[in-house]
Order: structure tokens, then C-alpha cells, then sequence
């Protein structure tokens, strides 16, 4: 009895029509995780550890927005179904009916960082420690709304008392909940790391939280893969691993950089302040 298959919820994608006009569940998770990162971006504000004022919070949320959905996009286009939008272009336009990459998101965010940061003139590492700290529960709410879809599922399965059949799986094979694993580990455990432990002293210098989430969301994804079903046109394609795995690894060595960074910043800035206070001592 205790290794009885779940019954997979039979979620309707749509959750109420306003005349020809669908509200679906990945649309209201996907604007919740905007509204609660916004937020928590003010609230770092107040708090002084993000580095601009409230009112400024808004428009970096704009910028953040367009470079996710973006970048999102293009990476889902150019690491995934390249082949699909070069033979039909306009389709890369009708996001309506899904195709983001998080990897390509992550690309996008990057990017409006620093312009952001550049157009404020406010350090690029403080942002992104910020949107690192205030992004993890949207990847919650994203994974929520891909397991509603009864999208992105596991890789079959016969171990686990939770495994389930997926409604739009071809074969009708008893799998992992995949999406859950990632929403729980990759979201709502990620930010409770990060969240409780941001006034650590380790932590405070500006790099060093984007550095820790870049590289435990790189961890936790690259592990989930191993149970997660792969694109079923892409399968294992670098060096026996999914794509995801290998986006993944990528963006580990660049948290590692980001985290070293932020040390070579963080004792430039401490050897400037010595210099200034020997000067005062004279």
C-alpha cells in the first residue's frame, strides 16, 4: 500500500475565462512571482541592503521583467527547438503558448542588471545580491504552475510512493513529480538559505549572496536532471548529459566567479578605506 502510484490532480490550465480572454494558472504564477520579488526588493530597500531607493524598485522590476521574458524566450528558442523558429520565425513572437528557458531568463536578468545598475550608477553586485535574494520564490511559483500544466514531468519510475502518471504523458508511465522537486529545492529551500542567513557577515559583502544562489540553484538543477524527463527531441546531448545539466554547469562557474569577485572587490574597498584612514591619522 505504501508504494501505491498518486492519482495526478486533474488541473484545468485555464482558471476562468473573461469573455474570449483565458487566465491561466502558469500566467497568474508567473505575475505572482514578480509581485512578492517586488516586494521583497522594497523591503531590502528599506532595509539598505539593496542600494537604491523605494521608489527606484519599480523600475528595475520593469527592466527585470523584460530581460527574463526575453531572454526566456531567445533561450528557448536558441537551446532548444532552433530548428522549429528558423523554419517559421513569426512563431518565436506568440509567447502565449509557452517556451521559456530559466537558464535564458537568468541571461536576461543579468543583462537588465547592468543597465540598470549602470543607468543608476549603483553597484552591479549589490543588485543582483538583491534579485538573487528576492527571485527564488518566483521559481516556485513557476514550477507549481509547470506541474498544474502536467508539463516538464520526471523520468519513469517504480521507487517512490508520490510517483504519478501524467495526463499528457504519450506512454502513460508512472513518474517522478519533477516540477515539484525543483519548486521546493530550487525555490522555496534556496530562498530560506539565503533569506535567513543574508545578515551573516560572510554574506554582507555585495556578490557574495548572488554567488551562493547561482551556484546552489546550479547544484540542486544539475541533481534534479537525473530524474527529470529530458526534451524527448534532445535527450542526453553533451557529454551524456541533458541540456539542462550542462546550462547548469555553466552557470556554477560563473557563480564561482561572481563569488570570487566579490572578494577581490570587497578587499580593494577595505584597502581604500585603510589608505583613507592612515591619511587622516597624518
Amino acid at each position: 500500500m505504501f508504494l501505491a502510484q498518486w492519482t495526478f490532480p486533474d488541473f484545468d490550465p485555464v482558471i476562468f475565462h473573461i469573455g474570449s480572454l483565458s487566465i491561466k494558472w502558469y500566467g497568474v504564477m508567473f505575475v505572482s512571482g514578480f509581485l512578492v520579488g517586488n516586494w521583497l526588493l522594497k523591503r531590502l530597500s528599506k532595509e539598505r541592503r539593496l542600494r537604491i531607493d523605494v521608489d527606484s524598485v519599480n523600475d528595475l522590476l520593469i527592466a527585470l521583467m523584460i530581460g527574463v521574458i526575453l531572454g526566456g524566450r531567445l533561450g528557448y528558442v536558441l537551446w532548444y527547438h532552433l530548428d522549429k523558429y528558423l523554419e517559421n520565425p513569426v512563431e518565436f513572437f506568440k509567447i502565449w503558448q509557452g517556451g521559456l528557458s530559466f537558464h535564458g531568463g537568468l541571461v536576461g536578468a543579468f543583462l537588465a542588471v547592468l543597465w540598470f545598475s549602470a543607468r543608476r550608477r549603483v553597484s552591479v553586485l549589490n543588485v543582483m545580491d538583491a534579485c538573487a535574494l528576492s527571485g527564488t520564490p518566483g521559481i516556485l511559483f513557476v514550477r507549481v504552475a509547470n506541474f498544474i500544466n502536467g508539463e516538464l514531468y520526471g523520468r519513469p519510475t517504480t521507487s517512490v510512493p508520490w510517483r504519478m502518471v501524467f495526463p499528457k504523458d504519450t506512454y502513460q508511465l508512472e513518474r517522478h513529480p519533477s516540477q515539484l522537486y525543483e519548486g521546493l529545492l530550487e525555490g522555496a529551500f534556496l530562498f530560506c538559505v539565503l533569506w535567513l542567513n543574508r545578515r551573516r557577515s560572510w554574506l554582507r559583502r555585495d556578490g557574495r549572496i548572488a554567488g551562493c544562489f547561482l551556484m546552489g540553484y546550479a547544484v540542486l538543477r544539475f541533481l534534479i536532471e537525473f530524474v527529470r524527463d529530458p526534451d524527448p527531441h534532445l535527450g542526453a546531448i553533451d557529454w551524456g548529459l541533458s541540456r539542462g545539466q550542462t546550462l547548469s554547469l555553466a552557470m556554477a562557474v560563473f557563480g564561482a566567479v561572481v563569488f570570487w569577485w566579490s572578494g577581490r572587490t570587497s578587499a580593494a574597498s577595505d584597502a581604500v578605506a585603510s589608505e583613507g584612514d592612515d591619511t587622516r591619522a597624518t
